[in-house]
């Protein structure tokens, strides 16, 4: 996970505490897609399909996870898209079943899931999306951890 970029928010603290949460956690050897939302998924007559592999990798399942919840949290939709309302409800919708299936697969997997919220919205950050920005900084200083433990 790359966590870079997020200095030029005036905030090496916070790049720091994303980087000390990120080596707390495990490492992990599953199969990772990397950037699995809604439009990456392909209906067929088989069933879906999940397409767009380029960021494919291998690690803790659960960074997949938060990253995915993060893209469809505050993901951009591009300009000029019809029915903006009903996509990011549809959005919403298959956040919290792909939420609630995950973790209803595996259960005691809920609780670890905010450790990994710092480190993946930080590196979403460093990704430089001008459209998100503001979400995502939001989201991080939200997940900030306290100085003291």
């Amino acid at each position: 996970m790359i966590i870079t970029g997020i200095a030029d928010e005036g905030s090496a603290e916070l790049k720091e505490q994303a980087l000390e949460a990120l080596e707390r956690l495990p490492d992990g050897d599953a199969l990772c897609h990397g950037d699995f939302h809604p439009d990456n998924i392909l209906m067929s007559p088989r069933g879906p399909v999940i397409i767009d592999w380029p960021d494919a990798t291998s690690g803790h399942p659960l960074a997949d996870v938060a990253r995915s919840s993060l893209l469809m949290r505050v993901g951009g939709l591009p300009p000029g898209t019809a029915r903006r309302w009903l996509v990011e409800s549809m959005r919403a919708l298959f956040h919290a079943v792909y939420v609630r299936r995950y973790f209803g697969l595996r259960p005691g997997a809920r609780e670890q899931l905010a450790a990994w919220q710092l480190p993946v919205a930080a590196a979403r950050l460093s990704e430089d999306i001008p459209e998100e920005r503001e979400r995502v900084l939001a989201l991080v200083k939200e997940k900030e951890e306290p100085s003291t433990v």
